[in-house]
Order: C-alpha cells, then sequence, then structure tokens
C-alpha cells in the first residue's frame, strides 16, 4: 500500500514539475486504476464468504488437510486470514495467523499427537485490491472440526459371577429403568420414538392419555465405563489420550463381545453426568464425538464449581451400577469415599491403588 501511494505521488510530482504529459497521462491513469481497484474491492467485500474444507476424522500424528475457501474473490488480489485450532478434548489453543493466498484458496496441514475433537475456527480475513493500495478487514465466523481418532487396543473381558445374564434376577434399581423387559419399572406419558410395543393399552384408556411401560434395569448386570474429565489441575494432554485410549478400548472389547454397558463424564455446563448407553460398535462409534469433545474444564469459565465426576456419580444414583471403572489421567478428587466401589485405571506403568490403562498393562479386564 506505501508503495503504490509514492508511486502515485512521484508520478503527480513528475507531472507538476516537469509539465511533460506523459508523466501526466501515467499519473491519471494511475489514480483512476486505483479507484476502479478499490471500487472492485468493496463490492467483493460485501460478496464473500468463507468456506473451511476439512476431513470428518484422521489419526493421531497425521498430516490434517485444511483448506480454507472464499467465494466472491474474484476481483481481490490477496486474501489473509487469521484463527485458531483448539483441543476440545484435552486443552490448547494454537494461533492461525497471516495465512495468506492470492487465488482465493488457503492451504495447509495440521498435526495433532494426541486424540480430540479439534476445532478450526477463521475470526477474520483481511482482502486487499490488485494492485495491493488498499485493504479490508472482514469479521467472520466459520469454523470446521476433525476427530482425531484415539489408538484402540484389544482387551479381554471376564465376566464375574454377578454380572453372568440373569433374566430372574431379583435386583433392580428402584431409581432408574433400563432394558429388562420381564420387570416392569413403571409407566410414563408416550414420547415420539416409543414403539408401540409398549403402550400399555389399558391404562392408556384409564387415564385417557397414551403411556408406555418402562423396562426396570438391573443393577446386577449394570457396568459404567467413567471417564474422569474435572480434574484439580492441568494434565498433560498426553495423559488425557491415553486415558480417553482406555475408556474407549474397554468400551470396544465389551460391546464387541455383546456386553451392554454405560460410558459416561462430567458435562461442565450442566454440572451433571451424561451418560450413554452402548450395546453395539455402532452405539460406540456414534458417541466418539461427544466424548473427544468432552474436555478437562480446568482453566475454562464453565467450570466455576467444585463438583467432581465422583460426587456427580453419587448425585446420578451410583447404586444403580454394579461396576464402575473410573478412567482418569491423574488421581481424582473424592476418590476415598468410593474406593471399594470404583476401579480406577491410570496412564501409569504403576500407579498406587490403581490398574494401568496402558496398552502394555491393561490386558484384561474383570467386568
Amino acid at each position: 500500500m506505501i508503495g503504490g501511494i509514492c508511486t502515485l505521488i512521484a508520478l503527480a510530482a513528475g507531472a507538476v514539475l516537469s509539465g511533460n504529459e506523459i508523466f501526466l497521462f501515467l499519473a491519471t491513469a494511475f489514480f483512476m486504476a486505483a479507484l476502479v481497484s478499490l471500487f472492485l474491492l468493496l463490492i467483493a467485500r460485501k460478496k464473500i464468504s468463507i468456506q473451511i474444507e476439512a476431513p470428518e476424522t484422521a489419526e493421531k500424528g497425521a498430516e490434517i488437510p485444511i483448506r480454507i475457501c472464499a467465494r466472491g474473490a474474484r476481483f481481490i488480489g490477496s486474501l489473509r486470514a487469521n484463527g485458531r485450532a483448539a483441543n476440545l478434548l484435552c486443552g490448547g489453543e494454537a494461533p492461525l495467523k497471516a495465512l495468506s493466498s492470492r487465488d482465493g484458496t488457503i492451504e495447509f496441514t495440521l498435526c495433532s499427537p494426541v486424540c480430540g475433537k479439534i476445532e478450526i475456527a477463521i475470526d477474520s480475513i483481511e482482502i486487499r485490491d490488485c494492485l495491493n493500495l488498499f485493504r479490508k478487514r472482514i469479521r467472520v465466523c466459520e469454523s470446521a472440526s476433525v476427530l482425531v481418532l484415539p489408538d484402540t487396543f484389544e482387551i479381554a473381558v471376564e465376566l464375574g459371577e454377578t454380572n453372568t445374564p440373569d433374566m430372574d434376577s431379583s435386583e433392580y434399581s428402584p431409581v432408574r429403568p433400563g432394558s429388562d423387559p420381564s420387570e416392569l419399572f413403571g409407566v410414563r406419558d408416550y414420547r415420539e420414538g416409543d414403539a408401540l410395543k409398549r403402550i400399555h393399552w389399558k391404562l392408556s384408556e384409564k387415564y385417557d392419555r397414551t403411556v408406555v411401560r418402562e423396562a426396570s434395569l438391573p443393577v446386577a448386570r449394570s457396568i459404567l465405563l467413567l471417564l474422569d474429565n474435572a480434574p484439580e489441575g492441568a494434565i498433560a494432554p498426553e495423559k488425557v489420550s491415553a486415558a480417553v485410549e482406555g475408556l474407549m478400548s474397554a468400551s470396544e472389547s465389551l460391546a464387541g463381545q455383546g456386553i451392554s454397558h454405560e460410558i459416561g463424564w462430567l458435562n461442565h455446563e450442566t454440572e451433571q453426568l451424561e451418560l450413554r448407553r452402548i450395546s453395539s460398535l455402532d452405539d460406540l462409534f456414534g458417541e466418539q464425538g461427544a466424548i473427544l469433545s468432552s474436555g478437562q474444564g480446568f482453566g475454562s469459565p464453565m467450570l466455576q464449581h467444585e463438583n467432581s465426576v465422583l460426587s456427580a456419580l453419587l448425585e446420578a444414583d451410583s447404586d444403580a451400577f454394579s461396576r464402575v471403572f473410573l478412567f482418569a489421567a491423574a488421581q481424582p478428587r473424592g476418590m476415598g469415599a468410593m474406593d471399594e466401589r470404583v476401579t480406577l485405571l491410570l496412564p501409569e506403568e504403576n500407579p498406587e491403588n490403581a490398574i494401568s490403562c496402558l496398552r502394555e498393562k491393561l490386558a484384561y479386564l474383570m467386568v
């Protein structure tokens, strides 16, 4: 921009001082070209839009190709984008500054050594005219995400006697419904998506509204894999990633053997547990995005409480689960009150009073 202005001043000064018509012609032509270039830039400013293209998933340590396309950018000289890339699971944010292009398309790569949901966000763009004389900064709000998948490993699951399927079991949760149709938990109003076979026709006629049966939850066969995503302090991303990989590996092994279970983590906004029923590998793969963006909460403005995953579990009725496996990146808060009811797994080779969830150590899981 400074160079263009200096050129215009020099041509104007030459025309005035020398009286040469050539200088005058060049100065006039340059001035008119600058006006046209500015006019085209103002048009492009109103029409330009940004689109981020990124793959849905990627492997740890692999290069992730990112493409930023500017639509309506035919009349601009160059494009610069400013934004950031953040890991919503492990934390950490890297700026994306001064990404530039002269054809309206910016291409670059990212690489994450840990798993998690990577969010790429563009906050603003800067466009320049073809003569590089003028520039306009435009605020945008475009984002895209990539799931960097965990490295899972095979775990041999051994069923304990209390978890052998027994449809005659009389141990049912008094407060939570389940999936055992042999025992009635209660009735509730019909909701969209409920199967017609669950409708209690007699009671529906009696209450003059549609109600459905709720099955009971056999406590003796209920397994919870819990992620501690509310640590007391900052945790190394590698440890967070290892804890998630242990949980995902255990869930994958259970689902692969047809063992229904639940996975859970703390929702930092509601301060309550998020619980998901996993009955198949498709269920687990469908929840990958939620798990990989569950966050750690430490240092986040959302986490303004002293609540821990274990205290949230107590509030959510921990008696509904016969076995609870807690995958944590560090010693969790409140473990002393539940050390007999919770099996702790830490991403260390020799953790005290815990099982290592490293690939080399977690060879089998007794449930």
